[in-house]
């Protein structure tokens, strides 16, 4: 299925993956890179739920040296505070007219930053002690939603699945927030060919999902290494790469005689390579186990 608002997805670098492509519009696939509920979360500062009750246009003062700026203030009557101090209103700053999808009255979700700590935002006086919308990592990936009217086809979450009303949203978030061992840090995870969220961004390549690194991804990972095909037990070793451990050490090293292959092409030839067992056998070197490199290649 193609999605209609492509039109800022990263173009897949195919040379790179060994794979010759054409380069009419038909043969040009897009990687679409999507943010899980879970990460925009983690990745805020102040996560809430409430009704909007006012937008107010405002100017800041300018100096000799810099006109005023222009922005718009926000302010939610707080219904239900995920993360961040508990207050009765939240405010925050946006320099885009969000009357354009948002009215006084309206439920909504926002994910937030303190603007202090926004490298990009440093030198702006007006920002001082105030929230901004979170910056998100991907695209299709709102930091302010209408939870009446979330954006088709609904919200990725980690789990392949795409959200598509306010509970689901709010158990997403808190198991996130539950979930033990969380560690700096995401990681990009191929979306499965069957699931929602393949096929609701699906654009001739691949749908990757930014997750946070916590013990739910980690077990997720786990999981993979015993799936029936190679590239699922290697999109496994890929993510458990972060998550270094005597338990995965081990998990790995009986990897190393995994018999799934793949042809990959290189300059012109093509070579069998086990990939699996490539895998396992370079995240091993790069946690600095001491290991007999097996055969890679057929």
């Amino acid at each position: 299925m193609m999605h209609t608002k492509l039109c800022n997805a990263v173009v897949l670098v195919a040379a790179s993956l060994g794979v010759t492509m054409g380069t009419s519009d038909e043969a040009r696939a897009e990687l679409v890179m999507v943010d899980a509920i879970e990460m925009r979360a983690h990745r805020a500062d102040v996560v809430v739920i409430g009704t909007v009750y006012d937008i107010a246009d405002k100017v800041a003062p300018g100096t000799s040296n810099r006109p005023g700026v222009k922005y718009r203030e926000v302010a939610i009557a707080t219904k239900r505070m995920l993360k961040g101090k508990a207050i009765k209103v939240v405010r925050y700053i946006t320099y885009q007219d969000p009357r354009s999808t948002l009215a006084d009255g309206q439920r909504i979700i926002a994910f937030l930053d303190e603007a202090d700590r926004r490298k990009d935002l440093v030198g702006q006086p007006h920002l001082k002690g105030r929230l901004v919308p979170s910056r998100m990592n991907a695209y299709h990936s709102e930091a302010v939603m209408n939870l009446a009217k979330l954006p088709a086809p609904g919200v990725p979450s980690r789990d392949f699945t795409m959200l598509t009303d306010e509970a689901s949203i709010v158990g997403a978030i808190r198991a996130a927030f539950s979930a033990k061992g969380l560690k700096p840090g995401q990681v990009n995870l191929d979306a499965p060919l069957n699931s929602a969220l393949y096929r609701s961004y699906y654009s001739g390549s691949a749908v990757m999902v930014t997750v946070p690194l916590d013990a739910l991804t980690e077990a997720s990972a786990i999981a993979l290494l015993a799936h029936k095909h190679v590239w699922e037990r290697t999109e496994g070793i890929k993510v458990l790469s972060h998550f270094k451990s005597t338990a995965n050490i081990a998990r790995l090293k009986g990897l190393l005689k995994d018999t799934g292959t793949a042809t990959r092409t290189a300059n012109g030839l093509k070579k069998v390579v086990f990939l699996a067992r490539e895998a396992a056998y370079k995240t091993l070197v790069s946690w600095g186990v001491n290991i007999k490199k097996p055969p890679l290649t057929k």
